[in-house]
């Protein structure tokens, strides 16, 4: 057998270590949950916010194709989501076995001549059926002078919850 010329050993490396991407695939997050859901803190003047106030037995669904997903959220989660953000749908993707959300709002809110919506970001974990992340609420305001104190706030959600095992 004739040895590989010296120009071809780093194909012959690549070909042999797998030259790829490494990523994992996307985990499934495919299913209907059930959630629990605790306020954070917020440094936004959300009138209807309560550091520590809980909600349970808030069903969760999520659609997934490949690593592209879509939660819908039911229940009280819902009617607080759409009081909050205007929707109770959230869409994103799936890198390994964390899932990342957004959703712009559009539910219009004023203060003075402050004009704004609030967006909604959510990253999550998948473990087994067990769903846990957070989900940080942030004013999206015109650049009104009264707009001041929105410029850096946010509210925070932490949740958890399952799905039926598989």
């Amino acid at each position: 057998m004739r040895p590989l010329p010296l120009r071809a050993l780093p194909v012959a490396l690549l070909s042999a270590l797998g030259c790829g991407d490494d990523d994992p695939p996307p985990a499934d997050f495919a299913g209907e949950y059930t959630l629990a859901i605790t306020n954070g803190a917020s440094t936004c003047p959300l009138d209807t916010w309560t550091e520590g106030t809980s909600s349970t037995g808030v069903p969760l669904t999520i659609a997934q194709d490949g690593d592209s997903v879509t939660v819908t959220v039911g229940g009280a989660g819902a009617v607080g989501l759409g009081l909050l953000i205007g929707a109770a749908t959230l869409e994103g993707t799936v890198d390994g076995d964390t899932m990342t959300l957004t959703r712009p709002g559009t539910r219009a809110f004023s203060a003075g001549s402050c004009a704004f919506t609030i967006d909604a970001r959510a990253a999550a974990d998948l473990d087994g059926d067990a769903l846990t992340g957070e989900i940080v609420y942030r004013p999206n305001a015109n650049d009104s002078p009264d707009c001041a104190g929105l410029a850096s706030c946010k509210a925070t959600q932490r949740f958890n919850g399952t799905r039926p095992p598989r």
